[in-house]
């Protein structure tokens, strides 16, 4: 785990099986499925992004939320990220019911 936040930070080179992921990665490749990017705003590593930051990459951003929530959001932030799942299903299919904010 350590390790992990070494090479995040570009403290500590990775693993060389992964150098060809890591190249691409770095290109920052565009990401064409419907999104909802769900921003952490309690996550002492990561700022939040803008709308526009986002549509850089998200060719097809549904919404851009700011959740009150570490990196860990499926556990820190349960019902938004089952919220984002069920808007995304309901815009794509038009079934199930729209959440509320």
């Amino acid at each position: 785990m350590l390790h992990s936040y070494r090479h995040r930070f570009g403290l500590a080179p990775g693993a060389p099986e992964y150098e060809a992921d890591e190249r691409f990665l770095a290109q920052l490749p565009s990401v064409d499925v419907p999104t909802i990017v769900l921003d952490p705003t309690e996550d002492p590593a990561l700022y939040p992004r803008t709308r526009r930051q986002h549509e850089e990459h998200c060719t097809r951003l549904l919404d851009h939320r700011l959740v009150p929530s570490g990196h860990n959001q499926p556990t820190d932030a349960h019902a938004e990220v089952a919220r984002a799942v069920r808007d995304v299903r309901f815009r794509l299919t038009g079934s199930g019911v729209p959440s509320r904010p």
